[in-house]
């Protein structure tokens, strides 16, 4: 879902950023987070794949966090060094 408040080019990166992250993930993981980002309520998402919308949250904790590795970012929100 679109945040209206950024940037022209803060939205071009995120798109480009969010295109090469689902290349990470699994098949099956990859149609789910793409449900999540159109806006999808979890327990559609669930019913659509068939699992418990307590799965769909913990898919979406799991994201959250590869989405933050992928940016290297802990999951504390801080920035990961890097050599």
């Amino acid at each position: 879902v679109e945040d209206k408040t950024v940037t022209p080019a803060e939205l071009a990166a995120s798109r480009i950023d969010f295109a090469a992250w689902l290349q990470t993930l699994e098949p099956r993981q990859r149609l789910i987070a793409e449900q999540l980002a159109k806006g999808e309520a979890a327990s559609r998402v669930a019913r659509q794949f068939k699992i418990s919308p307590g799965r769909v949250s913990q898919l979406r904790r799991a994201m959250r966090d590869a989405w933050a590795k992928f940016h290297g970012e802990r999951n504390d929100g801080l920035t990961l060094a890097t050599t």
